[in-house]
């Protein structure tokens, strides 16, 4: 049974971790884009 809610907390880990990620792209992306201009 631990493992199971061990699984949700890892999911909400991953969903989360996806969500900064694209962030910081968008946000490393942004940086490039005005140092290249």
């Amino acid at each position: 049974m631990n493992s199971r809610s061990a699984n949700n907390i890892t999911n909400d880990f991953q969903h989360e971790a996806r969500i900064l990620n694209s962030i910081w792209l968008i946000t490393a992306l942004g940086l490039v884009a005005t140092a290249g201009l």
